[in-house]
């Protein structure tokens, strides 16, 4: 038997999480209502195979587990079917989210290091008009650049 999904295993604290949670709980019922969307099948398909068994006298042979077998193999191998498109669905949205997220901090982090190179080179500009000559320039590269590595 294979788990049931328990929503009470996770409980989300970010709103990140959050969203990734509201996700996950569609996807599962998606999941669940494609299984009762073939539910009316399925009983057809069992009621069929065991009035087929019952008119040839065979409703009380191996005959009945087997097809029973096969109805319910034919089930599950659709429904995981739908599953495991549902969860690489999943999986690609969650994957674009994650790109999102990524291109975010790292135009939030070129945008620092563009301020930071900025500051350093006020800083540097500052000390090298103070200190004047050769020696000003070679104090302000050097704070610019503390300013940079350090990230003030």
């Amino acid at each position: 038997m294979i788990p049931q999904y328990d929503p009470n295993s996770f409980r989300p604290k970010t709103a990140t999480q959050k969203a990734s949670q509201a996700g996950i709980d569609q996807l599962n019922s998606a999941v669940q209502g494609y299984g009762e969307i073939l539910r009316p099948e399925l009983m057809q398909t069992i009621g069929s195979a065991l009035g087929g068994l019952n008119q040839s006298g065979a409703l009380r042979s191996g005959a009945t587990t087997t097809a029973l077998n096969d109805i319910t193999t034919n089930y599950a191998d659709r429904v995981g079917a739908y599953a495991t498109q549902t969860a690489q669905a999943g999986a690609d949205l969650g994957l674009g989210q994650y790109d999102r997220e990524m291109a975010e901090r790292e135009r939030k982090r070129q945008q620092r290091a563009s301020l930071l190179r900025t500051l350093g080179s006020a800083l540097g500009a500052g000390i090298g008009f103070f200190t004047g000559g050769p020696a000003g320039a070679v104090a302000g590269a050097k704070a610019s650049q503390y300013v940079i590595d350090k990230k003030f």
